[in-house]
């Protein structure tokens, strides 16, 4: 299977690093807004950095996976369906209900499949609680909260870590 990834921050590096140790798996490459990111990575794992979408499509990939802001995904899933190839989004999957199925219906009008990773409930830990609730042996339960998140900083910033940010994609 012939898989690209789009975005290379936090998760795209995360993804790029599997693709490249998976066998069966031909990694073409990473494209991001900012090339010098992709071809440092790239680099590293021994693929190609793109300048731009429209460059790693001409590579005909099966597969894209989408690591970029989320305000982004429902651009690039439609455009990557619409060209007839399987997506991997992160989640979530969109901003709004009406962009998801959007998103969801461009790949069932173009007959490709779409995965959002939402892969937190297969963890050990989340699996473990919801079989403890499952169970009964905790009582009746009405609600649970839980937390999951990480320190991340704005590209090109030194200042106050951010959990989120948005920036511009460059999409020609």
């Amino acid at each position: 299977m012939r898989v690209a990834v789009i975005g290379a921050g936090t998760m795209g590096t995360v993804h790029s690093e599997v693709y490249a140790a998976m066998p069966g798996i031909e990694f073409l490459g990473i494209v991001d807004p900012q090339w010098e990111r992709a071809q440092a990575l790239a680099t590293r794992l021994g693929t190609t950095a793109y300048a731009s979408y429209e460059e790693m499509m001409v590579e005909d990939p099966d597969v894209v996976d989408i690591c970029v802001p989320t305000p982004y995904h429902k651009d690039y899933i439609t455009r990557t369906a619409r060209a007839g190839k399987h997506v991997i989004s992160e989640k979530p999957l969109a901003l709004s209900a009406q962009d998801a199925s959007e998103a969801i219906q461009a790949c069932k009008e173009n007959g490709v499949r779409l995965f959002v990773g939402q892969v937190v409930r297969f963890f050990p830990e989340y699996r473990k609680l919801y079989d403890l609730v499952q169970s009964g042996r905790l009582g009746d339960i009405g609600t649970v909260r839980t937390f999951r998140g990480g320190r991340f900083r704005m590209r090109g910033t030194t200042g106050m870590p951010m959990n989120t940010s948005v920036e511009p994609w460059l999409s020609t």
